[in-house]
């Protein structure tokens, strides 16, 4: 997927900031073949969580 284990940072996206395939670091976290891509994704405290996850997911 990303080829390295270090954070890509998102400028251009609204919701998301980064994201990192940590399977590159550790390939136990996936099946053989696959890989986990993390994101993240930062919150203001008062933001509705769900809300703001969905946005995440569009995000991406």
């Amino acid at each position: 997927m990303l080829g390295f284990s270090g954070v890509l940072f998102t400028p251009e996206a609204k919701r998301i900031s980064g994201l990192n395939e940590v399977t590159n670091a550790d390939p136990s976290l996936a099946p053989k073949g696959k890989h986990l891509l993390m994101s993240h994704q930062p919150l203001d405290s008062k933001a509705n969580v769900k809300s703001e996850a969905k946005l995440g997911i569009e995000d991406l």
